[in-house]
């Protein structure tokens, strides 16, 4: 067995911001994590207020105190540092029901995008109203449901505030080839992004959209459903955002139809729902719609749980199977928990499942990531005291609702492990919400927790009898670091100088001229695309820019040539 396999995935890490009064019922919730070249990790969350008292929510980053406004709840977005001490922290308020944030990017050059929700009552509010506040920045709602993005710089303060009313943004990711964010979700009525307004949807829609750094829409794609019979569905379950600005949306349709560029999806049934992974280009074109109808007499084929993009453009499904004989490609999947990847032209490949036989319960998926050998890392929750199995492992679970941490290989098509996830103490509450994979493997989660719970040699403890407190833990080997192999046959490439200053530009030096125009991408520890050019037929060499990377590691590939790049 390979080394790398063979490390066991160990937690060593965990911290919590701090409530000045532990015993009171307010909570904090953490939605969206993710990391950046160095090692630091961002939070994004909720401060909840007290579901009984009405207090205030407070939470104390470090330094830094951030108390909530009006309504049920209210947005923070905080940085942690490779070491998990808290840097910095920013608060976003509003004067309505509850808004929060639910999703965080980091682009190469430190700039931190935090997307946030506002939930208002319909009923009471349809054209909102509710002003949203981050620093001095303001935006006021024109529907109950709405999103925010708040640009903060590298010291974590606000730049920008835009806002978006009707629309609910499920994913957003950094295209660091255009330089843009890119947002995909759901939307009702009549939206406009910069110049362009998406088709009118009555009921709902999907969208993507891309915000430039100077906060202006450059485009804007949707579509809808052509349905309008009581039985008409048009449902977006969840949306991904790839390392190269492509988009995948998975969505299920009853009784209508959705044309997405050349493809028309077509449903005609009352009472069973088609579902669509459908896949835009960086350019805005549709390249693939992948549709699985509903097995025997079940109303949807699967539930979406969670979907994730790969370094190398495949889409990963995490989900659980709707009815007996539903199947992807050529794999069962039946009613049983799953993952899958999807290639970028739509076929299903490797499919691996979560058997939980003597239980009508299977498992649920609350976090999935990529790590940057292609390896799906999940985690989730087991329902029953039952023994679920993972392929050929199986994993006794003692205690309802425990949680899991698992890796599946899609080359070996098996699970590398599947281990139970910490305890929390007798009558304590403890979730994941999301997770995220640094460069060399190591998990990050976050959720929500009330009671004591033990990451290896840290214990958290937060002593309140209701609600509950967000966690940054870590996983150390959940996943695999991507490796530099030498390619048989290959000479290496030249590079220097190595390591580099951030802002003084590498050059890159072929062993002979390159035949024909050769590719070059340089990637970041994550395996996303930060730079790309090509080296002209004929020439030996090429200049590799890194002003705006942060310092880090990086992957530069030239063909089938590759080297690491070390930006100080």
């Amino acid at each position: 067995m390979p080394a790398a396999h063979a490390q066991t995935p160990t937690w060593t890490a965990a911290v919590q911001p701090a409530n000045p009064t532990p015993t009171d019922d307010t909570g904090a919730l953490g939605r969206s994590l993710t990391t950046d070249a160095a090692g630091n990790q961002y939070l994004a969350g909720v401060l909840q207020n007290g579901g009984g008292s009405g207090a205030p929510a407070t939470r104390v980053f470090g330094s830094t105190s951030l108390t909530g406004g009006g309504g049920f709840a209210s947005g923070f977005v905080a940085k942690l540092s490779l070491s998990q001490q808290w840097l910095w922290a920013v608060k976003a308020t509003g004067n309505g029901e509850a808004l929060g944030f639910e999703h965080v990017v980091v682009n190469p050059a430190g700039d931190t995008y935090a997307i946030g929700a506002v939930n208002d009552d319909g009923s009471i509010s349809p054209n909102g109203g509710t002003v949203v506040t981050v620093g001095s920045y303001t935006y006021t709602t024109t529907k109950a449901e709405a999103n925010f993005i708040t640009r903060l710089n590298a010291n974590g303060q606000p730049q920008a505030l835009i806002g978006l009313s009707g629309t609910r943004i499920l994913a957003a990711g950094w295209d660091a080839t255009a330089g843009n964010l890119v947002v995909a979700g759901e939307y009702t009525g009549t939206v406009t992004l910069g110049s362009t307004t998406l088709p009118a949807a009555p009921s709902s829609g999907l969208f993507v959209a891309r915000l430039n750094a100077a906060g202006q829409w450059v485009s804007a794609v949707g579509a809808t459903t052509t349905g309008t019979a009581s039985s008409s569905r048009f449902v977006v379950s969840q949306t991904a955002v790839g390392p190269q600005g492509q988009v995948a949306v998975a969505f299920r349709i009853r009784n209508g139809s959705v044309t997405l560029g050349s493809t028309t999806v077509n449903s005609t049934s009352a009472t069973q729902a088609t579902h669509v992974i459908a896949q835009l280009s960086a350019t805005n074109q549709w390249t693939a719609a992948t549709q699985v109808a509903a097995p025997g007499t079940s109303s949807v084929a699967y539930i979406t749980n969670e979907l994730q993009y790969d370094r190398t453009g495949n889409v990963w499904l995490a989900g659980e199977g709707g009815g007996p004989g539903l199947q992807l490609g050529s794999s069962t999947v039946n009613e049983d928990e799953f993952v899958a990847r999807l290639s970028p032209a739509g076929q299903w490949g490797a499919v691996g499942t979560i058997g939980h036989s003597g239980s009508p319960s299977a498992t649920n998926t609350y976090g999935l990531a990529v790590d940057a050998q292609g390896n799906a890392v999940l985690v989730g929750e087991l329902p029953n005291v039952i023994t679920y199995t993972f392929g050929t492992r199986t994993l006794a679970n003692p205690t309802a609702g425990r949680n899991f941490v698992a890796r599946f290989n899609p080359t070996t098509q098996s699970w590398d492990y599947a281990q139970l996830a910490p305890a929390i103490s007798t009558d304590g509450q403890f979730y994941f919400e999301a997770i995220t994979l640094d460069a060399v493997g190591n998990m990050f989660a976050t959720g929500t927790f009330r009671g004591n719970i033990s990451f290896g040699a840290t214990t958290l403890a937060y002593p309140a009898s209701f609600g509950g407190n967000a966690f940054v833990a870590k996983l150390s080997n959940a996943g695999l670091p991507l490796g530099v192999r030498p390619t048989a046959g290959v000479a290496p490439l030249a590079l220097y100088p190595n390591p580099a200053a951030a802002g003084t530009p590498a050059t890159l030096r072929l062993p002979v001229a390159a035949p024909a125009g050769l590719p070059v991408t340089l990637r970041d520890a994550l395996g996303r695309a930060v730079r790309t050019s090509t080296i002209p037929v004929g020439k030996l060499e090429a200049t590799v820019a890194t002003a705006g990377l942060a310092p880090g590691l990086y992957l530069l590939e030239a063909g089938a040539q590759r080297a690491q790049l070390v930006v100080e």
